[in-house]
């Protein structure tokens, strides 16, 4: 029994690790939060597609729909300028 029980606790082990690298890095859940206050500027015809572990949004819009798109960036300068990622970070108490 305890020769089966050894593959079975590193296949959790590994298991486990894989799961806590799949969180997000202080930069992407900074880049969602901002993401999310200006949630209704985004584009219907536009969506979020990745947010990099640096906090780098990218998306994806439909032909015609990126002139809306800039309605969505300037909310995002405005998130950015009022409230830092360093002071942002503070808060967290990180």
């Amino acid at each position: 029994m305890r020769g089966r029980a050894r593959p079975a606790l590193v296949g959790l082990c590994i298991t486990l690790m894989g799961c806590a690298g799949l969180q997000n890095s202080p930069q992407q859940e900074y880049a969602w939060t901002c993401i999310e206050a200006c949630r209704a500027d985004l584009p219907p015809q536009c969506q979020i597609e990745s947010v990099s572990t640096e906090g780098r949004i990218a998306g994806l819009c439909t032909s015609g729909s990126l002139a809306n798109w800039d309605n969505f960036n300037r909310c995002l300068a405005k998130q950015y300028r009022e409230r830092p990622y360093n002071v942002w970070l503070k808060e967290r108490g990180g």
